[in-house]
Formats: structure tokens, sequence, C-alpha cells
């Protein structure tokens, strides 16, 4: 099982794909815990849908490609994408966190991100940057996992 973490207004935090991932992650009293299944997980973890809660009940919308933010026109919007998740990245890493169990998998992540030839991809995309890296073998980390 997986889990998302929520806000205490319904809105998504963070994802944990196994339970050592949830209990390195620093989770308050502010938060709200929800397992979820694997299924739900990859289709957030890909950004292909968003997540909410209420009360008990945990829903996962699909997105439109249309309004999906994630969906990049040219080769400096995904450019700009990796960069923000290359802060986040570093924010994470200078934040001392060597001991979370998604450490080597995020650092490796930032080599691959600071290392890839954009200009390699048919622009516009029509998929995520995470269906794509899917679709292509590469291990990445959504920037909900880093936290």
């Amino acid at each position: 099982m997986a889990y998302f973490i929520f806000h205490s207004d319904g809105t998504l935090h963070s994802i944990a794909a196994t339970e050592a991932d949830k209990n390195s992650l620093p989770i308050t009293d502010n938060y709200v815990v929800k397992e979820v299944t694997d299924n739900d997980f990859n289709r957030v973890k890909k950004q292909t849908a968003g997540a909410s809660v209420s009360g008990d009940t945990v829903t996962v919308t699909d997105f439109e490609h249309v309004e999906d933010p994630n969906i990049y026109d040219d080769e400096a919007s995904l450019q700009r994408y990796h960069s923000n998740v290359i802060y986040k990245i570093d924010q994470f890493i200078s934040a001392g966190n060597e001991d979370k169990s998604l450490y080597g998998a995020i650092s490796s992540y930032k080599t691959l991100l600071e290392g890839f030839d954009t200009s390699t991809i048919t622009y516009p995309m029509t998929k995520t940057w995470e269906e794509y890296c899917e679709d292509n073998s590469i291990t990445y980390v959504s920037p909900l996992q880093i936290a």
C-alpha cells in the first residue's frame, strides 16, 4: 500500500510509496495520512491525476491535458520544470536528509535532471515528464515524494 499526506484543508502535500518512505517524511499532527492503492499512487506520481481528501474519503481525479500544467509546449518550459525540481531537491539535500529512505534515489534523480538533454524530445509534449520517464525506463522521483 501507498500513502497520500494531506494538509488539514484536504489538499495534497506529499506522497509515499511505502511505509518506510512515509515514516521518513516530516509529518505533523496538522497532516492527514491516508492509505491508497498502488494504482492511485502511480497516477498521482506520474502527475496525470490529483488527489484530495474530505473526512475519510480520498478522491483521485484525472487531469485534463488541456488544463494540465505538466504538459510542455517547448524546450524552455521543460527546462523550467527541471530547474524547479532541482531547486526542491537542493533544499531537501541541504536540509541534511541523508537518513531518509529516498535520499539516494533523489540524489540520483538530480544528477539525471542536470545532465538530461532536453533537445532530444519532440515538442509539444503530449505527456507529463513523469510519463515520459516511465515510457523510456528512466528512474524518477515525483516532486511530491521530495519532502
